[in-house]
């Protein structure tokens, strides 16, 4: 499922408003870089070092999440890249700092700010039900334990199910000792804490659109996702990269793994 588009790189120009949360995102206005004419400014929700809990680690995980969770389907708020020099950090640090906040220059991550956003009250439209074993698989898949009923971090966007925040995505990077293999989902203890479990638990659910999905995801596809993403982050994605293609080699037995999950 390779899809038409590319990775922009912004430049903020002013700050809007300071998210809640637990990274405490901010919401710029942004330009966007390399643009000479008439740029598109754009409001978007960035996710910068120096705000809590936010490391490079979490960056690369949220963008590189996000992007393959477009790639396989789901749908996210466009990701993006946001360069902020020096001068930018210190002048957003002056309305930061009344709110115990400040972030430090360099490459940020950012993603577009969607409103108006439907809170996930456990309602879904009729067109969005088939669509929840892509959404529960993927999370598996990735290992992302930051989908629960207390913290869902899905919304309803114009009738679909708009699935956003994965810094938390790639929890096996973080473990200490051996991950289990990339494909064994029903095995980490992630399924029964995820959202969407009680809708699919003692059920059969089609999980072939997102097979079909993983199936178009070729190695060399995932390579070239990669490429957008800055250099010096290539070293610590190699990771990600390792269970990804694990899961693209084993995936009857992810398929089964993911019907065991809610056995």
């Amino acid at each position: 499922m390779s899809q038409p588009w590319t990775l922009l790189r912004w430049q903020v120009e002013y700050l809007e408003r300071i998210l809640n949360g637990r990274t405490r995102p901010l919401v710029v206005r942004c330009s966007q870089l390399g643009i000479n004419a008439n740029p598109v400014p754009r409001t978007l929700v960035v996710k910068a070092l120096g705000l809590p809990e936010v490391t490079p680690l979490s960056l690369i995980c949220e963008l590189l999440g996000n992007m393959l969770a477009r790639e396989l389907g789901v749908m996210t708020p466009s990701p993006g890249l946001v360069d902020i020099d020096g001068d930018t950090a210190n002048a957003l640090n002056v309305s930061l700092a009344s709110h115990g906040l400040s972030i430090r220059p360099g490459l940020a991550v950012g993603c577009t700010y969607l409103r108006p956003l439907l809170p996930f009250d456990g309602s879904l439209p009729d067109e969005v039900t088939a669509e929840i074993p892509r959404l529960y698989g993927f999370d598996l898949a990735v290992q992302n334990p930051d989908r629960r009923e207390n913290n869902p971090n899905y919304a309803i966007f114009e009738n679909q199910l708009l699935a956003y925040d994965f810094e938390m995505a790639f929890s096996f990077l973080r473990l200490i000792g051996d991950p289990l293999e990339a494909w064994k989902v029903s095995k980490h203890g992630l399924a029964s804490k995820h959202l969407l479990y009680p809708r699919l638990r003692r059920r059969t659910p089609s999980w072939q659109s997102l097979m079909t999905a993983l199936q178009q995801l070729t190695a060399e596809r995932l390579d070239e996702i990669i490429t957008y993403l800055p250099a010096a982050w290539h070293a610590d994605v190699q990771g990600i990269r390792v269970h990804m293609l694990s899961l693209l080699g084993a995936l009857p037995e992810l398929q089964a793994e993911l019907q065991e999950s809610v056995a």
